[in-house]
């Protein structure tokens, strides 16, 4: 089944234009329709999936966090990709407690 991505965005240094010439990453901010931080693992198998089938053998995944995929395209290009979703929408009952470190992401388009 295909991920319903509700909203995307670029963020970090990038995009802001703050990012120094010899060393930056692009940040890609995936918001998904209907998120349930207990499904992240589903949510990244389906996001390398993803990104293996559209660039093919030029992504590398090299790493990850409980809240990210790091990945390089092309051999040069560092890309973050942050999967989180509208914590405005949430209705988990242990948001609070366990889940919004969770949907820090979502707010990464107004800082670096």
């Amino acid at each position: 089944s295909a991920l319903a991505v509700e909203d995307h965005f670029y963020s970090g240094s990038l995009f802001r234009g703050t990012a120094l010439n010899y060393s930056f990453d692009a940040d890609v901010v995936y918001v998904i329709e209907d998120y349930d931080y207990h499904w992240m693992e589903h949510y990244k198998d389906q996001v390398r999936d993803a990104v293996k089938r559209h660039f093919r053998r030029v992504a590398v995944f090299d790493g990850e966090t409980p809240f990210c995929l790091k990945c390089t395209l092309g051999g040069f290009l560092r890309v973050d990709i942050l999967i989180t979703g509208n914590p405005e929408y949430n209705s988990d009952y242990d948001f609070w407690e366990r889940g919004a470190r969770y949907y820090s992401a979502y707010g990464s388009e107004e800082v670096d």
